[in-house]
């Protein structure tokens, strides 16, 4: 019996090495309400690990003035090529993260604590059009040098 398992796993190994079967990819997802990042490594497409979040300063702020009115509104927006057994990507190409959440911190830092309630009040509402042309104002305001 202990033969047959054996050698049925080592086959099946075989197969995963030499077709270059994909078992795992990352997911990064970013909160359209906070711009705030997390992620997991998704396996076989059903096993969920490595879960990670990186709350932005804007959802930290709304935590700490008004933690029972935040919510996260979670998106799917880059996500890695699967990986083979050995680590290899199976193709190239993937979106590149975006730094929005980045620039919407560097802008709150330099508002008022009403200015920021009204911001997380505009991205919790806003849908995804409006929120990507208050987003591009915002890249205007932090970079004032690259506005065309």
């Amino acid at each position: 019996m202990r033969k047959w398992v054996f050698w049925i796993t080592g086959a099946v190994l075989c197969f995963f090495v030499v077709f270059q079967v994909g078992v795992h990819r990352d997911f990064t997802l970013e909160c359209q309400n906070s711009w705030s990042t997390c992620g997991y490594r998704e396996w076989f497409g059903v096993l969920k690990t490595g879960h990670w979040k990186k709350p932005s300063a804007l959802e930290d702020f709304i935590q700490q003035k008004y933690g029972s009115e935040f919510t996260n509104r979670w998106r799917k927006w880059h996500a890695t090529p699967p990986a083979s057994l050995l680590g290899g990507p199976l193709y190239c190409g993937f979106r590149c993260p975006p730094e929005n959440g980045g620039i919407v911190d560097q802008y709150i830092t330099g508002v008022s604590d009403a200015q920021k309630k009204a911001l997380y009040d505009f991205f919790r509402t806003a849908d995804a059009e409006a929120a990507a042309n208050r987003v591009s104002k915002i890249w205007e305001t932090v970079f004032p040098e690259k506005r065309q």
